[in-house]
């Protein structure tokens, strides 16, 4: 069998040589701890008790995606290009006493990243932070200027980001190629950057708000009451409305037609949670069903559903075409049938399906977790 080249299509074993990371105290006892992945460039948080997490970044930094300042910046591993990202020196926190840095989580878009950080002093007291950086030039990291009042096209270093509170430990973000949108702990939204494909439209009037997600173009919320809104570009009928919109505009804010009610109180549907590719969107769907008389409803499983661009075969439907509105993709239809005949429409099938775990999102593809 001919050995798979370094840099070949298949899955291997990623060395960070951690070893050659050249900083005053090596990394011993660090283990990874969370990944993410903007269009060239790639980040990992390693994790160590009592010690601060180390962001690693490697790959493009053609809008400063490093993260460690401007492309020429020299790399701190001496054997290969990766970096640490120093998040401490963008609070301007003096090294004594020292604080401890953990990374809560880490979203990126195609060129910019926000990285949501709790910093805790000796003391035991502790802030949260939003720290961004990369691609700047339409204020998806909010006003950053030059000295003639112009906007920066980007930001080659960490900086903070005002876009939730610092005590809102609970929030979560969300990235677009040109837009940022944070889901504070109140439920409510703040958007950041262009809305010239109508991606912010609306936002800051929602409530009660319980996970966000972008496409490139697009902000997607799902409320707790299972309804899922939409606003931003439509060119590929990615808001699930029935149809596509061309044009540079987008489509105001409004819900994704289902072909059933998606209210928790009154009805069988309730979606659970979004993920969005660059512009196809993927929904899990919990779906419930009348037990034996004089029973509460109960939980049947989890379904997919998904729409929007489909060029590549993104919703894995079997064709190509842009899907209008809402459509199963798992489990398929067929298996309606065989859990028919083998009398079991309640749990799973026992044709080659079962639960639904997970569900992601990439550019032009998609997976799904299911428990066999």
């Amino acid at each position: 069998m001919t050995k798979p080249e370094a840099n070949g299509a298949v899955f291997r074993l990623l060395d960070l040589q951690l070893g050659e990371i050249d900083m005053s105290s090596p990394p011993e006892g660090y283990t990874v701890r969370l990944v993410a992945a903007g269009w060239e460039t790639s980040y990992v948080v390693l994790s160590c008790p009592d010690h601060s997490d180390l962001l690693l970044s490697f790959g493009a930094n053609d809008f400063g995606n490093l993260g460690v300042g401007p492309p020429n910046a020299k790399p701190t591993s001496k054997k290969h290009r990766i970096h640490v990202v120093d998040l401490l020196r963008a609070l301007d926190a003096s090294p004594v006493p020292p604080s401890t840095i953990t990374v809560l989580a880490l979203s990126t878009g195609p060129h910019h990243v926000l990285a949501h950080i709790r910093q805790r002093d000796p003391t035991g007291s502790s802030l949260t932070h939003f720290l961004g950086w990369g691609a700047s030039r339409h204020g998806q990291l909010g006003p950053i200027l030059d000295p003639a009042g112009r906007p920066l096209p980007t930001c080659p270093s960490p900086i903070p980001i005002l876009c939730a509170a610092r005590s809102d430990a609970d929030a979560a973000l969300a990235l677009g190629t040109q837009h940022t949108v944070c889901l504070r702990a109140s439920g409510g939204l703040v958007g950041l950057g262009s809305n010239r494909r109508g991606q912010l439209e609306g936002l800051a009037g929602l409530a009660d708000v319980v996970q966000v997600a972008c496409t490139w173009n697009g902000t997607y919320a799902l409320l707790r009451d299972g309804r899922v809104l939409a606003t931003g570009s439509n060119t590929h009928a990615q808001l699930g409305r029935g149809v596509a919109e061309g044009g540079g505009g987008g489509g105001g804010l409004g819900p994704v037609v289902f072909p059933f009610d998606v209210d928790v109180s009154a009805g069988t549907h309730a979606a659970a949670k979004l993920v969005c590719g660059s512009e196809h969107v993927l929904c899990l769907v919990d779906v419930s069903v009348a037990g034996p008389e004089g029973e509460e409803r109960k939980k049947r499983k989890r379904e997919v559903w998904g729409w929007g661009w489909n060029e590549h075969g993104n919703l894995g439907i079997g064709g190509t075409t842009d899907v209008n509105v809402p459509v199963r993709i798992w489990p398929p239809h067929t298996d309606d049938a065989r859990a028919h005949l083998d009398g079991d429409d309640t749990t799973r099938s026992r044709g080659s399906t079962g639960g639904v775990l997970d569900v992601w999102a990439g550019c032009g593809t998609s997976w799904i977790l299911i428990e066999k």
